[in-house]
């Protein structure tokens, strides 16, 4: 698998699970300790996750 499919992957799965669970973009990025539009940004593709703990 390629490095775009691995993302694609990614994005399409945060927001499923994120529907799935019935959780706002925001109500999720504010309950991991982010900007309001975290979550949203990820979704979107305009960034991905850090991955610094």
């Amino acid at each position: 698998m390629y490095s775009e499919d691995y993302e694609k992957y990614f994005y399409e799965r945060l927001s499923k699970l994120r529907s799935q669970k019935n959780v706002s973009a925001r109500d999720m990025s504010l309950s991991i300790g982010q900007s309001e539009n975290y979550i949203n940004s990820i979704e979107n593709k305009r960034m991905l996750p850090s991955m610094m703990g």
